[in-house]
């Protein structure tokens, strides 16, 4: 059998090599934005406020939310902050003391080998995609059949004229 690709042109390889730096980019561009969600946040009272909820109703975050409890956790934020304490410290208190519920964001802990996991499968995926289609673009055509002789073509010829008659 000769071996003949169904991707002659030139055009088709190059989209093929469009779609793999496409590729490329989308893994580049996750890789990093997986490194921006292991990035440390900001040590600030505000930023700490930010990621905390109310705990008179759950519904907003102490930075922007207007009751005087919401205000008494926020001057305590700052009070433990100016004292020394880390932004972990003071969020695990306000945890204990308010419960999980506190938190705008679940535990990060949780989540960053669970994403961690999500991207590997899902670049496994991709990369699996991308190579069954490299892989499938060889297509197997049948030898060329063997020109009819002179003989064969003659008896061809006089059956054909035999169904006329």
């Amino acid at each position: 059998m000769r071996q003949t690709t169904a991707w002659s042109n030139g055009r088709a390889w190059a989209s093929f090599g469009a779609m793999n730096r496409s590729l490329l980019v989308t893994v580049s561009a996750l890789s990093l934005f997986a490194f921006a969600c292991d990035a440390e946040l900001p040590e600030t009272p505000s930023a700490l406020a930010s990621r905390m909820l109310a705990p008179c109703c759950y519904k907003q975050t102490l930075d922007v939310h207007a009751s005087e409890l919401a205000t008494e956790v926020r001057s305590e934020i700052k009070k433990r902050m100016s004292e020394g304490a880390s932004a972990a410290a003071v969020e695990a208190e306000l945890v204990a003391k308010y419960g999980e519920r506190i938190r705008a964001v679940p535990n990060r802990h949780f989540l960053n080998p669970l994403g961690t996991a999500g991207m590997v499968l899902g670049g496994l995926a991709l990369f699996g995609f991308f190579w069954f289609a490299w892989r499938s673009r060889v297509r197997f055509a049948p030898e060329p059949s063997a020109p009819f002789n002179e003989a064969v073509r003659s008896r061809l010829d006089a059956e054909l004229a035999a169904l006329d008659d």
